[in-house]
């Protein structure tokens, strides 16, 4: 039996950067629409904002909805733990 190769996966720390507009996303692009159009380009994403902020359920569920299946997301604890 073989071993099963490891899984490289690319992102970055977060996908709401506004400096990003114009380099990264379309200059039109809605930032509600940031992470659909991120998602279609990287397959994981750390989500920075749970450090700061605690998102309330109704945020916490719909980030899976705005990407592919099968993308990966860190989501950090927040800081007042």
């Amino acid at each position: 039996m073989s071993a099963r190769p490891p899984t490289l996966r690319v992102g970055a720390s977060g996908w709401n950067y506004p400096d990003w507009r114009g380099r990264f996303y379309p200059p039109d692009l809605r930032a509600a629409d940031y992470l659909e159009f991120y998602s279609g380009h990287f397959d994981t994403t750390e989500v920075n904002y749970s450090f700061c902020h605690l998102p309330s359920p109704a945020t916490h569920e719909k980030w899976p909805s705005q990407a592919p299946p099968g993308r990966a997301a860190k989501a950090p604890a927040p800081e007042s733990c």
